[in-house]
């Protein structure tokens, strides 16, 4: 689901935002940068293309922060584009629930949503290896057999 903060009345005011439109400039009243319709169709466009590549589970959305970006969420994970900076790739956290975000990257948004799900999945292991083993000495007796 594509959501364009800009032509969604209901996430324009949980922002609070506007749209300052004159001529080729088109950006928030809160940004000032002078944001263009260009970076803004641009910015549509490509989160057209993140929608249709990641497929409906995934929530597309456009929004301004000095300067037209974009991004996608589904559940705990956010998928976000490479910077104009050219060692940039794609970033994707993962929030885990009662422990902290996992962030990896990759040259693909996939890529990058695969390392960050198999940096979750090794601390998961490492986590419960640590746990079994600190905790062996106190439980192990209660899988020991009973005569």
């Amino acid at each position: 689901m594509l959501v364009d903060q800009h032509q969604s009345p209901t996430l324009v005011a949980v922002q609070n935002k506007q749209v300052h439109s004159e001529g080729d400039i088109y950006c928030a009243k809160n940004c000032g940068r002078g944001c263009t319709v260009a970076e803004y169709q641009m910015a549509v466009q490509a989160a057209k293309n993140l929608q249709e590549r990641l497929g409906a589970d995934w929530k597309v959305t456009v929004w301004d922060n000095l300067g037209w970006t974009y991004g996608a969420t589904n559940g705990a994970a956010s998928i976000s584009p490479p910077s104009k900076h050219p060692k940039s790739q794609w970033r994707c956290i993962i929030n885990v629930p009662n422990l902290s975000g996992i962030c990896a990257s990759g040259e693909t948004p996939e890529e990058a949503a695969q390392n960050a799900a198999r940096r979750v999945t090794e601390s998961i292991h490492e986590m419960l290896g640590s746990f079994g083993k600190s905790l062996s000495p106190l439980i192990g007796h209660q899988n020991e057999p009973k005569d």
